[in-house]
Order: structure tokens, then sequence, then C-alpha cells
């Protein structure tokens, strides 16, 4: 608990607002994970860094700038060999823990850290608008001289911290939910628009299971992904299962199994 504590303190965000909405501690959080779940979750984060590596490979530029989305932690991202292909990297998320920091650091000119708001909408929850409108399109500042955009097990987690803010504030479930969906959709549609190819991974789908391995419940995210994908040209790479909360995890004995997809955009 001490080092989620620290974690949480000493992360870069955004801006004051993402604080407010708990950014660094769902950072801190999901920091401990991987340490506590290193084996179920070694396929899964070997999966994403070899497909980030064959799609990097296939759109390297050593004169040009990879793009990576939701890169805070590193955990899943194959930085070093991503670096062989393209002449930096620029990463972006709406907080940053130190170790990502003092990296970039050491790494200067050759990782570049951009504190962003993909979802548009953190400042103006803060401020207490209840339905703004989410950002559909990225700023020319994180597309400067970029090659290739990789957009890294964040497209579902984008809605998470807003929906719950809205919750707090007292909206009703429904418009919560339909506001993360839109957070969702626009995030497909700033990938869409950017220009460069791109490579998205997300999940598709989760269960979350009891202790007799019955269905408590499921999210299918196909029919909010599945036509904007088709209307872009997208490929299906490759698909596996992540047992992200494998036995011990979860109360009374849960467990669940997200569905991950990996996708490459070819944008004309």
């Amino acid at each position: 608990m001490l080092r989620e504590w620290w974690t949480s303190r000493l992360s870069r965000t955004a801006s004051s607002a993402a604080r407010r909405l708990g950014y660094p501690d769902e950072l801190a959080a999901l920091a401990a994970r991987p340490r506590r779940c290193k084996a179920t979750w070694r396929p899964h984060l070997e999966a994403t860094r070899r497909t980030l590596l064959e799609q990097g490979r296939c759109h390297g530029d050593r004169q040009g700038c990879a793009l990576i989305l939701g890169a805070g932690l590193l955990e899943d991202i194959p930085w070093r060999d991503l670096l062989e292909h393209f002449g930096m990297l620029r990463l972006v998320d709406a907080v940053f823990p130190l170790t990502t920091r003092r990296l970039a650091t050491r790494q200067r000119g050759r990782l570049e850290l951009m504190a962003h708001d993909l979802t548009g909408v953190i400042d103006a929850l803060a401020a207490g608008r209840t339905t703004p409108i989410p950002s559909d399109r990225m700023p020319p500042a994180l597309l400067q001289d970029v090659a290739w955009i990789a957009s890294v097990n964040c497209l579902t987690q984008l809605p998470l911290a807003p929906v719950a803010w809205l919750l707090k504030q007292g909206s009703c479930e429904t418009a919560a939910e339909a506001h993360g969906q839109a957070i969702i959709a626009a995030h497909l549609e700033q990938l869409t628009t950017a220009g460069p190819p791109c490579c998205l991974i997300s999940e598709r789908a989760d269960r979350r299971y009891d202790r007799a391995g019955g269905i408590l419940a499921a999210t299918d995210y196909g029919p909010l992904l599945d036509p904007r994908l088709a209307a872009s040209g997208a490929r299906l790479l490759e698909a596996w299962d992540w047992l992200v909360h494998p036995p011990g995890e979860l109360a009374n004995g849960e467990t669940e199994i997200r569905r991950v997809a990996a996708w490459a955009l070819a944008i004309p």
C-alpha cells in the first residue's frame, strides 16, 4: 500500500483536473497488479509487445516518430525494440509515474512524454459540466512528424474515470454509460482521421466468472467497435485471452477474462 501511495503522489498528470478525477490512484493500482499477477499477465503482455513490434517494423521510419497512446507505465510497450525502427517515440497518457519520467530523461531525444487527456472531457467534468463532448480529433502537436500510431490497451479504459466521476456526481447509470460509449467512439474517430497508419490493441469483450465457472457478468464491445472498424478498413491481426483477474484478485473466488484483439488500420 505504501508503494501505491508513493506512485500516486509522485505521478504527473495532464492537469489538476485529472488528479481530482483520481487518475494517479488508478495508475498506482494498475502498476501494482503486474507484480501480483506476473505469471497470468505474461501471455497478454508478450502478445501486445509482439504485435506492436511487428507493426512497428512494417511502418518504421528512422527519421519519423511513433505515437504511442496509453503508454503511461510502459509495461506492454517494447520501447527499446521500437527505437530501432523510429527516430523517436512520443508517449501519450493522462498520467505518468516517476519511473517512466526518469526513463524519458535518460532517453532524452528518443522518448518524449506528453501528458494529454485523449478524451477531452476531464477538465470540463472537474469544472462541473455533466455532458462535455469527447474530442474526436488529436491536436497537431501530437501528430507532428508521426509515421505510425499505436493505441495500446486503452480504448475501453478511457471512459472509466469519467464514468465513475459522473456516477459519483449523481448522474444516472444510463447517461453515464452513454457518455462512456461516446468516449470510445471518439477515440476510434481520432485514430481513423489522424492520417498515419494505426495499430489498435483493445479489449473486445470480457467475462466475469464465479468460483465454479459460472458467468456472473459479460460485456461485448463488438456492436460498438465492429461497424467503425469495418468502415475504416481495419484488418484483424491477432486475438487472445487475458486472465486479468486470476483467482485471489477478486472477492469470493471470482475471476475475469478479457478477450483482446489487435487491428491494423490502414488509413488511405
